[in-house]
């Protein structure tokens, strides 16, 4: 009998791909791995991701991609020569979000100028690239993130150092005082935040104060306020905090001599004694603006007109409290 030459014991079906650990594979002519059909870099990038904590690598993925997006090298105004288009800018925007979780990472962000790039792209012509920085800066300085106290600082000098030069931009106060008054129901995280930049803006400097002022916005903060001199908004929501940011806005105006005669003629007095009376939520924010208010050198107006709406009867209302003590015999 003649053997067949092609006879084989072995089992049947595909070969299996050999061992990534083995020596020697060859490749085919594609640079794979023989059956396996995976680059040999992409393999040992994801053993090395296997064998790796998973905070490790998004501290590694993070500091790299600070380095390889060009973000330490361009502003608002030469970024165009990093991005494809802004559709692109836009991820790059949104991929920082990563630093949040790991703010071990700020003093790098700081240090290779990346905090002045995001902030200069909130005077961006296109409004959702301004506010995906927004968005940024708000989970950056968010309460959640478990920073240490040196973390928090380097990254808010980084950003205070830039505040008076947004405020000198033409375009920027305006559309942020354009896009609070935006009636939404319920308020957006897009409302939120601005509300929450402007009074980060407002915070850091005395020129961009005044410039606020200037735009009326003592005036319009007053109306808006004025929504809430009886309602609450709803706990632990956006509302909440575009209100909280709204009155963190108005004292910074009214420490300011020109923000007080603004605070006296839009009836700021007679608009805290309400929320003093009937508010809940409204009634120690505007006890904390009427303190500011009625202080320093330019506060006399305030003071007398404070005494004339009645409010002295009202405030020591709040603070005198009927006490039954036992009587000893």
């Amino acid at each position: 009998m003649v053997e067949d030459e092609n006879d084989d014991d072995g089992e049947a079906g595909p070969e299996l791909p050999p061992d990534f650990d083995a020596e020697d594979i060859p490749d085919d002519e594609e640079g794979r791995f023989f059956g396996g059909g995976m680059e040999r870099q992409t393999a040992q990038a994801m053993q090395y991701i296997d064998q790796q904590e998973e905070g490790d690598v998004a501290v590694v993925c993070g500091a790299s991609a600070l380095h390889q997006s060009g973000w330490y090298t361009c502003d608002a105004n030469c970024m165009p020569r990093f991005m494809a288009s802004e559709a692109d800018l836009d991820s790059e925007i949104k991929g920082l979000s990563i630093l949040s979780e790991h703010p071990e990472l700020y003093a790098e962000f700081s240090k290779l100028g990346c905090v002045s790039s995001l902030i200069s792209l909130l005077s961006h012509e296109n409004a959702d690239i301004a506010i995906d920085a927004i968005q940024i800066i708000s989970e950056l300085t968010d309460e959640d993130v478990e920073a240490e106290q040196e973390q928090w600082d380097t990254l808010v000098n980084a950003m205070s150092s830039h505040a008076e030069r947004l405020g000198d931009d033409s375009n920027l106060l305006p559309w942020l005082l354009a896009r609070i008054q935006k009636k939404e129901r319920p308020v957006s995280q897009n409302q939120q935040y601005s509300a929450e930049i402007l009074a980060i803006l407002l915070q850091s400097s005395s020129k961009t104060r005044s410039k606020f002022i200037s735009l009326e916005g003592v005036d319009i903060l007053l109306q808006l306020l004025s929504q809430y001199r009886k309602r609450d908004p709803a706990k632990d929501s956006d509302e909440e905090e575009f209100v909280e940011n709204l009155f963190d806005c108005l004292i910074c105006l009214v420490d300011e001599e020109f923000g007080k005669e603004k605070f006296l003629e839009g009836e700021g007095i007679e608009l805290a004694q309400i929320m003093l009376k009937e508010g809940k939520f409204s009634k120690p924010r505007a006890l904390r603006v009427l303190d500011h208010a009625l202080g320093g050198l330019g506060g006399r107006p305030a003071c007398e007109r404070f005494v004339e709406a009645a409010c002295l009867r009202t405030v020591f209302g709040m603070f005198m409290k009927k006490v039954w003590l036992p009587l000893a015999f």
